[in-house]
């Protein structure tokens, strides 16, 4: 993913545009950079053990398919830890079920 804001750059509250993601597997991993290598190429969606006995990665289905999809974070003001992203959301699919991929940087919805 190719980061465009941080949460310093983002309006609090709103889920804001962070990048980015391809895939070419019509699957997306959310990963620990740290374990990147350690993870069954060929796991099935869903929890995925990483060795050591953590359970570190989710793998899901997109939905329809390959394409470039929006990336989002919603940034709110911790009074621990100040300005962090909350939460991220990558839509795959609309309500109506159409297809949010895209084929070129940026023309994702």
């Amino acid at each position: 993913m190719i980061a465009t804001n941080t949460p310093a750059t983002l309006p609090h509250g709103d889920w804001q545009h962070l990048g980015s993601v391809t895939i070419d597997t019509a699957r997306l991993l959310l990963l620990d950079p740290v374990h990147q290598g350690r993870v069954d190429a060929g796991a099935e969606d869903g929890q995925i053990a990483i060795p050591g006995g953590d359970f570190s990665a989710v793998q899901v289905p997109t939905g329809i398919g390959d394409g470039r999809y929006r990336v989002e974070g919603r940034v709110i003001e911790s009074p621990i830890f100040g300005q962090r992203i909350a939460e991220i959301r990558v839509r795959f699919l609309n309500e109506f079920g159409d297809w949010l991929g895209a084929d070129e940087p940026g023309g994702s919805q």
